[in-house]
């Protein structure tokens, strides 16, 4: 997701109207957000290369990710498939 979108959906969380956590935020490159997200606590990989399907369910699978939010990432990311039905 965005960063500017994990900071607005961790701070639902935190005011308490949405039972969820934010296991990782994946950014494609270093930028204010990611410090930002950091600051509040999130964890941050940042994936500078080419994301690709393998790479991505390792790091779910790391994070241990339940549902994927893919809200606003600017790059095409191939979804692995034991992902797909599990990602907005």
């Amino acid at each position: 997701m965005t960063l500017a979108a994990s900071l607005n959906i961790a701070r639902v969380i935190d005011r308490g109207n949405l039972d969820a956590e934010i296991a990782l935020v994946i950014a494609s490159r270093q930028c204010a957000g990611v410090e930002r997200c950091r600051a509040q606590g999130l964890k941050v990989q940042i994936e500078n290369g080419i994301l690709d399907s393998d790479r991505l369910s390792s790091l779910l699978d790391d994070a241990r990710a339940d549902l994927v939010c893919m809200a606003g990432y600017l790059k095409l990311l191939p979804i692995p498939e034991k992902w797909r039905g599990r990602i907005l």
